[in-house]
């Protein structure tokens, strides 16, 4: 497994704008983690944007997008509004829910923060572009130890009421947007950065990126919901412990 990096304190938008909406699709939509049900969408396949205004001028470590329909943003970043300073290129990656994500560091004082989409052809065909969330974060934290790769896990959930007929037809509803959970399994000592994870999920929503080059969809807006972490003491100094993240869709 890569580096590891999580993307912790959360910064609330103050304002959210963009330069097209459908109504009740509307910029300020993309502010709240999860949501994926109810993004902010565009009215236009030409050039749009979506601007978060944190209301004064804050320190922020980095940046995240999720369930975009697009393959990448160029990001705006500075004190003036419209912001005209480019940060770079901010890129979008499919999951296996179909969902497009990724995150940038962006490390700076700033006020506004712009996501610039070029026009094209959105990448689920829609007749505008949409983003579900797009989150600033105020701290990075990587652990002195990656997680185990061999003992790490993802498990794909879809939330669903069931009935079970008589004559064995079997009937599936949906009840909500479809999440992952991701077991990070740790071997090492006390201080490898067991705590700072939890604590930090525990807090608020965390941007969690395992660092996987081959597959830079292992990311997620994640929450620690479980009301314990198990340590297993294995010998000296050596601690086996699983720590379970719930994605925020």
């Amino acid at each position: 497994m890569g580096q590891m990096t999580m993307l912790y304190g959360l910064r609330p938008p103050a304002t959210m704008t963009s330069g097209t909406a459908v109504p009740s699709y509307l910029a300020t939509n993309a502010g709240t983690p999860g949501n994926v049900l109810k993004p902010w969408k565009g009215t236009t396949l030409g050039a749009d944007y979506l601007q978060i205004d944190l209301g004064a001028t804050a320190a922020i470590s980095g940046l995240a997008l999720n369930a975009g329909n697009m393959s990448s943003v160029t990001v705006f970043a500075d004190n003036s509004n419209p912001p005209t300073t480019n940060r770079g290129t901010l890129t979008l990656s499919q999951d296996g829910q179909g969902r497009w994500k990724g995150s940038m560091a962006v490390v700076m004082a700033v006020r506004y923060i712009r996501f610039t989409i070029a026009a094209g052809t959105p990448n689920d065909g829609a007749t505008g572009w949409s983003i579900a969330n797009a989150l600033v974060f105020a701290s990075t934290f990587s652990p002195p130890r990656d997680p185990l790769f061999s003992g790490s896990s993802i498990d794909s959930n879809t939330p669903q009421s069931r009935a079970d007929l008589d004559n064995g037809v079997v009937i599936c509803d949906n009840t909500g947007a479809p999440f992952e959970t991701i077991t990070l399994s740790f071997s090492g000592g006390a201080g490898d950065g067991h705590e700072q994870i939890q604590r930090y999920a525990r807090a608020g929503v965390c941007w969690l990126n395992l660092g996987v080059a081959t597959a830079p969809w292992y990311q997620w807006p994640v929450f620690h919901y479980d009301p314990k972490v198990t340590r297993k003491l294995s010998g000296f100094n050596r601690e086996l412990v699983d720590i379970t993240l719930k994605e925020v869709a």
